[in-house]
């Protein structure tokens, strides 16, 4: 009677809070859940939290102590926003019941959104004036005298696992793998995306074996080449195992594009991917085929777990992947000496032969990579504002911003993020700290947060069975041997992959054709560019957000929407779905989120 629990989403329960080999996960009945959540923490206190597996946010109100209590699940799939009143504080999972008549946006906030792949690190947002909790978060807040708040941060990946070296990996993983498959989604039927890489057809070949009934989806916009490669090539992967297999195509001319990319604008973290409105019809063929509250497993964050994101076959990757990594890391004070600084006489002489030689964009990478070898600071910032990805900062990836407003998001992320990181970072915990960062990214660039919400809106359940607290922390516990660059990327699940299906080879498709249209592209051609064209003819934006304007290239911007309403080549079209996006949530807030928590502490 003390203890209420509200609670957005369907965790599961497990046995202890380690996610080791020795933790169980099981799944709880929903209806019984706030009843179990309020019974251990009753026992416990609110670190029972940690013991929570899969997406969610929660509420605990305890009445004796006066004190609520907001939490959210591990790896931010949920989100709780923040604003500060008068005497009170208003908490919501929705963003847009937090704004105002008066609202602005923030301007560095903005800037960082508009030249990375469209997503706010927490505990920025959005809005001036309200924060995110993050992932993992519990802030308690006390109401006994006045409104007094704490936050503190419940997980963090950790190498929890006894992972011997070569072999030992082969004979844990695929244990922990059907392991993890047999608690999501139960007995029932399921959908599971499948391209026909490494990744999807694990999860497939794993679920058949273990006698699961699923169909396999896989999706792709019309004319976009290697897309439609993977859906044959995913279809021939199914027939071969015998597995049930729909294959969805999506119209870039179809007049309910808009309709449906509109229902993803009106939140904020996914508007501004261009796949959305694929991601709702595979929840809407799921709905037909198994009826509400579908369950859907996808291979997604397998890349980000298992080696560091670097995992494609080109030469490119493969230079990332030596670059951040453990022993490259070791070798930065020697290389620090041995390399000349960007700026120097020698440095703009090679960078400038490297140009000439190879090409402007090589050139870039080069020079980028010259600033990335001087501090261990410039050689990480170069996941983020590299050219390429290269180590180091290069002004010239970032057309979008103004040369000097580089620096200042550069510095206002690295401060916040980096830094800290950089503070323990050695060899030992070096992937475990790496992935922090990919998750500090918003999940890797809200690719996994489209993928819950687009089931969540059609009334199912996504389920990544890469992204569980003891999938993550047996990645983090591998030896090195299993991650060394002498070895292909994700050794451990490819070679599992290889020897379930000895005589199916994967089909990832091969790198686009240069004549390839992007996904992007292909939509801005159809209904859908019609759309932007109008909601951009006139943008509403800039009003609200002054200070994030005086940091935007203006010149870039202009030419850029002139491109869109002249239907010219040379348009970045992942930039028309950031700015179409930020003015769809401008001008609308709309509709919130059937599962929306949301309440006031005063």
């Amino acid at each position: 009677q003390f203890i209420t629990v509200i609670l957005a989403g369907a965790p599961q329960l497990a046995s202890d809070a380690n996610f080791n080999q020795s933790t169980s996960v099981s799944r709880v009945d929903p209806d019984r859940l706030p009843a179990v959540i309020a019974s251990l923490y009753e026992s416990v206190g609110v670190e029972c939290v940690a013991r929570l597996e899969g997406d969610f946010a929660l509420i605990i109100i305890d009445r004796r102590l006066t004190r609520v209590m907001l939490v959210t699940d591990k790896f931010g799939i949920w989100d709780i926003y923040v604003r500060e009143t008068h005497g009170g504080l208003c908490f919501a999972s929705d963003l847009r019941l937090l704004s105002s008549e008066d609202v602005r946006l923030d301007g560095l906030s903005v800037a960082f959104y508009i030249a990375q792949e469209g997503f706010f690190p927490a505990p920025y947002t959005l809005l001036e004036g309200v924060r995110s909790l993050g992932r993992a978060a519990i802030l308690e807040v006390s109401t006994s005298d006045g409104v007094h708040s704490e936050q503190r941060r419940y997980w963090r990946p950790s190498s929890a696992w006894s992972v011997g070296a070569v072999g030992d990996p082969l004979w844990s993983f695929p244990k922990l793998l059907n392991d993890t498959l047999d608690v999501v989604p139960g007995d029932s039927t399921f959908g599971l995306l499948l391209s026909g890489g490494v990744d999807s057809s694990l999860l497939a070949a794993a679920a058949s074996r273990s006698g699961k009934r699923f169909i396999a989806l896989t999706g792709t916009v019309r004319g976009y080449a290697a897309g439609e490669r993977e859906v044959l090539n995913a279809r021939h992967f199914a027939e071969t195992v015998g597995v049930r297999h729909r294959s969805i195509v999506l119209d870039p001319d179809s007049s309910e594009l808009p309709d449906r990319w509109r229902e993803g604008a009106q939140s904020w973290t996914v508007g501004t991917r261009a796949s959305f409105p694929l991601w709702l019809e595979f929840g809407r063929e799921l709905s037909g085929e198994i009826g509400p509250g579908f369950s859907v497993v996808t291979g997604q964050m397998a890349d980000t777990v298992a080696d560091n994101n670097y995992t494609y076959p080109s030469n490119g990757y493969r230079l990332r992947r030596a670059f951040y990594s453990p022993w490259f890391f070791q070798a930065l004070p020697v290389l620090r000496l041995l390399t000349p600084g960007p700026n120097s006489t020698l440095g703009r002489l090679l960078s400038g032969a490297v140009a000439r030689a190879a090409g402007i964009r090589v050139g870039e990478m080069f020079r980028s990579l010259l600033g990335g070898m001087q501090t261990r600071q410039a050689w990480l910032e170069g996941r983020l504002f590299g050219f390429g990805e290269f180590p180091g900062r290069s002004a010239a990836a970032f057309p979008m911003l103004r040369p000097e407003s580089v620096d200042l998001v550069a510095d206002w992320y690295s401060n916040a993020f980096l830094c800290p990181l950089l503070e323990d970072l050695d060899a030992k915990n070096f992937y475990a700290r790496l992935f922090e960062m990919s998750l500090n990214m918003v999940m890797l660039h809200l690719d996994a947060r489209v993928v819950f919400r687009a089931a969540s809106m059609m009334g199912g359940q996504a389920f990544m069975p890469f992204l569980t607290a003891r999938m993550v922390n047996y990645f983090m516990s591998l030896p090195y041997s299993a991650r060394s660059l002498l070895k292909p990327p994700k050794w451990v699940i490819a070679e599992t992959r290889r020897r379930y299906l000895p005589s199916v080879g994967t089909t990832t498709p091969p790198n686009n054709d240069y004549n390839d249209k992007s996904v992007e592209t292909l939509l801005l051609e159809g209904s859908l560019g019609e759309y932007f064209r109008q909601i951009l003819a006139a943008p509403s934006f800039p009003s609200l957000g002054p200070a994030a304007m005086s940091l935007l290239c203006e010149g870039y911007l202009d030419d850029q929407l002139r491109r869109l309403q002249r239907r010219s080549e040379g348009i970045d079209a992942r930039l028309i779905f950031k700015l179409a996006a930020l003015e769809t949530w401008s001008r609308c807030p709309g509709t919130t989120h059937p599962h929306t928590l949301c309440g006031q502490a005063t």
